[in-house]
């Protein structure tokens, strides 16, 4: 596989706002952010990767680390893109690069994720490469 290809590879997924969504003081509480961004990681991946043959091989990416900028309040009503990019390939890990931005310009969030490939028969990650797989769909390049 070609990695520079992969790394090309971008998502971008629209979420509205809703009431469900917003905290005390009218804007989206912090802990929504979290479940908006893995909702447009299971996006990227369903666009790009062949995740059906790693559940069936038992394996899977797991999160070891979030680092989360909150730049501005996202408000009830809203519609937020939310675009997911890989930054860095490692031997058993990826780097995901998320932002979110609302359909007006204003930059919301940005966002670093770790995720590890992870045997879950052996409990133990797994070198990427040879696992991975780029499906050929209809994501953004």
């Amino acid at each position: 596989m070609n990695f520079l290809i992969f790394m090309a590879m971008k998502s971008t997924v629209e979420k509205k706002v809703r009431g469900y969504h917003i905290d005390y003081y009218g804007h989206v509480n912090n802990t929504r952010f979290l479940e908006f961004l893995e909702d447009a990681r299971w996006d990227f991946k369903e666009k790009f990767l062949n995740i059906t043959d790693l559940h069936k091989a038992n394996i899977g990416f797991i999160t070891v680390n979030i680092n989360v900028n909150f730049l501005s309040p996202a408000t009830l009503g809203e519609t937020l893109e939310i675009s997911t990019s890989i930054k860095e390939i490692g031997n058993t890990s990826i780097k995901l690069e998320q932002d979110i931005h609302s359909k007006s310009g204003k930059h919301i969030l940005e966002a670093i994720i770790t995720q590890v490939l992870f045997d879950f028969s052996r409990g133990k990650p797994v070198p990427i490469k040879k696992y991975l797989n780029v499906k050929n769909s209809g994501g953004k390049r």
